[in-house]
């Protein structure tokens, strides 16, 4: 195993992905990340290679074996550990991926898993058994690489797993103000992108505010919506407020009338059956344009103007935390679009109904994985969707 070569090509395409690995020998030297937030133990004759700050990666020394560690942070985004699964998987190309027995446990860690497969580096077929586990911190994921991986070094390779120490770092927020049911009802509004996001529904916008949050939300706000500044942080939300995706949603419904004219006139539970007889469609293209017309034939904009609503109230918190606005520019505005969400909707099912279906309108796909968030946000303990939809909601920052 050339590591030299080899490593520092897996180095360049990991980018911001940490990891760190054990190996099967005795445990007599603690080997510390570059970030100095976790550490395993291991037999002294093994070397560090560097790499990037939240990974470790030791190998023996004759370089046929190596360990990596990754590191996934909670905060920078990570969700869940199937999301770093797919990472370690994709990156170092693993083939034949099989489940595997687990360490019995591992220091600060939950969630165990592991598995066994093949890996092909420089030409070369490698083994490989990965465990992976989460702390309340991150994510990690533990490689062991070899030629050949029997069950005596996996054996081996677990007690050096559970040498494992966090010492993870205390977040730092910036936040001034306390979090009220106020708040708590406003992340509501965007709550399946937090939640998706591996965010805290009990901090604004899900996030602390601090460098961190601020140097990633500066990065997704220029590559997802083109604001750069206040000024364009402005016009976008005005643009979401005023507009959105629902003004082309009304546009073509209201064309579709005067394309079917007549069809108001029919009762909603015989308009695809009308449209079949008067139109050249099919009866599955009738009932593709009745999926979307008999909302708005009810409510109007209001079928789909939750997804702006909810959009609008994400990017205040995004502008708070990528320094866009100050955090009680961000609440303020917040309040205001709260309280127009309330004068729209009667229950928390009734926006979310409105949210998914402009989400559809929006992604042209189904909305299926978001609705089973919120089945599950709504589920938990002390649920911000337990909190009642027409509270009073009261400035309190």
């Amino acid at each position: 195993m050339k590591k030299m070569k080899k490593w520092a090509v897996v180095t360049a395409v990991l980018l911001v992905v940490a990891m760190f690995a054990g190996c099967g020998e005795v445990a007599k030297t603690e080997f510390q990340a570059p970030n100095e937030t976790f550490s395993i133990q291991m037999d002294e004759t093994w070397n560090t290679e560097t790499m990037q700050d939240n990974i470790l990666a030791i190998f023996n020394k004759n370089d046929t074996k190596c360990i990596i560690v990754v590191q996934f942070v909670k905060s920078l985004g990570y969700t869940d550990v199937a999301q770093t699964k797919d990472e370690v998987e994709s990156i170092f190309t693993m083939n034949n991926v099989t489940a595997a027995e687990a360490p019995a446990s591992i220091p600060g860690l939950d969630n165990l898993s592991a598995d066994t497969s093949g890996i092909v580096l420089e030409g070369q077929s490698e083994q490989c058994y990965t465990v992976y586990g989460e702390s309340e911190y991150a994510y990690y994921s533990f490689i062991y690489i070899a030629k050949s991986v029997s069950d005596k070094m996996i054996e081996q390779f677990q007690t050096v797993c559970s040498s494992f120490v966090e010492t993870a770092p205390e977040i730092e927020n910036n936040s001034q103000v306390a979090v009220t049911d106020t708040i708590r009802w406003f992340n509501a509004t965007n709550g399946i992108l937090i939640s998706a996001n591996g965010g805290d529904s009990n901090l604004f916008a899900g996030f602390p505010a601090n460098d961190d949050t601020m140097a990633r939300e500066v990065e997704v706000l220029e590559r997802d919506w083109g604001v750069t500044d206040r000024a364009s942080a402005d016009e976008t939300l005005d643009w979401v407020l005023t507009e959105g995706h629902r003004m082309d949603y009304v546009s073509q419904m209201e064309g579709f009338e005067a394309d079917a004219e007549g069809i108001t006139d029919v009762a909603e539970a015989d308009r695809t059956a009308w449209l079949c007889d008067n139109f050249y469609v099919t009866e599955s293209e009738a009932e593709n344009y009745m999926y979307w017309y008999n909302p708005f034939a009810q409510k109007g904009e209001a079928a789909i103007s939750a997804w702006d609503y909810s959009r609008a109230m994400s990017l205040c918190g995004f502008y708070y935390q990528a320094g866009y606005y100050t955090e009680t520019e961000a609440l303020d505005k917040s309040l205001e679009i709260a309280q127009t969400i309330q004068s729209t909707y009667g229950s928390w099912d009734e926006f979310m109904e409105s949210y998914f279906l402009g989400y559809e309108w929006w992604a042209e796909q189904d909305s299926a994985e978001r609705r089973a968030i919120y089945d599950e946000l709504k589920a938990a303990d002390n649920s911000m969707y337990n909190l009642d939809f027409g509270m009073p909601l009261e400035k309190t920052w």
